[in-house]
């Protein structure tokens, strides 16, 4: 992750195909939720707003949750 124009970009190197890709990020924060919807073949990237103390899941189709460190 890193900070880009007062987003978090976030890049991730995982397998987008149409079997086994990242479905969506969540990013948590303490009064608010944001979902992102990624789709098979689309690349392994993402802008997040910048939010103080949040924690950023994602989910794979075929391992499930886990949250970025």
């Amino acid at each position: 992750m890193q900070e880009v124009d007062g987003e978090t970009y976030l890049t991730f190197s995982h397998p987008m195909t149409k079997e086994h890709y990242i479905q969506f990020v969540a990013l948590v924060g303490f009064d608010r939720v944001q979902v992102i919807r990624l789709y098979p073949e689309q690349g392994g990237e993402v802008r997040l707003p910048r939010v103080a103390r949040a924690k950023v899941y994602l989910y794979c189709t075929e391992h499930g949750f886990f949250q970025v460190k």
